[in-house]
């Protein structure tokens, strides 16, 4: 079996790999992992890059662009100069609502090319049609979804 800091790098990789195949910066998955799995929850930039075994501007570039989508920030603590890096953990609602909204204008787009379409090639049409449709279910389903998640956490927090 392997050690926990193996199995940690190989989960880390993991994020690389997954953000990679969406399209992403794989090592904006890798960073994501890294914070998702640090003990304590924040790490100063020296620790980052040292961990990652990356250069200071990729892990400085990513950073800047996580913290930019809001799913990173960082503390400071008393005495201490450092930044401490960390999850944004009040985020994680916020990316679905984007992912909605992107999918919203996703949806309007598949609209209007549906109008553009003549009707010489239904098949496509037809296909084109449903998968308007599906866009339509998940993004009136979806802010449902989200609210149960929602006060699920307002009850943990209050119980």
């Amino acid at each position: 079996m392997e050690d926990r800091e193996s199995a940690i790098r190989h989960c880390i990789e993991k994020f690389g790999v997954f953000y990679q195949k969406t399209g992403q910066q794989a090592m904006m998955g890798r960073l994501m992992g890294y914070l998702m799995l640090a003990e304590p929850p924040h790490k100063t930039f020296e620790e980052i890059t040292e961990f990652l075994l990356c250069s200071k501007s990729a892990v400085s570039n990513t950073l800047h662009q996580l913290m930019y989508v809001g799913m990173v920030d960082y503390v400071k603590f008393p005495g201490d100069r450092k930044r401490y890096f960390r999850l944004n953990q009040e985020s994680w609602d916020r990316m679905f609502e984007v992912q909605l909204q992107e999918l919203a204008d996703f949806r309007g787009l598949v609209g209007e090319a549906l109008k553009l379409r003549s009707r010489k090639y239904p098949e496509t049409n037809r296909h084109i049609e449903q998968f308007y449709k599906l866009m339509q279910i998940y993004e009136e389903q979806f802010p449902e979804i989200l609210g149960k998640w929602k006060k699920q956490l307002t009850k943990k927090k209050q119980g």
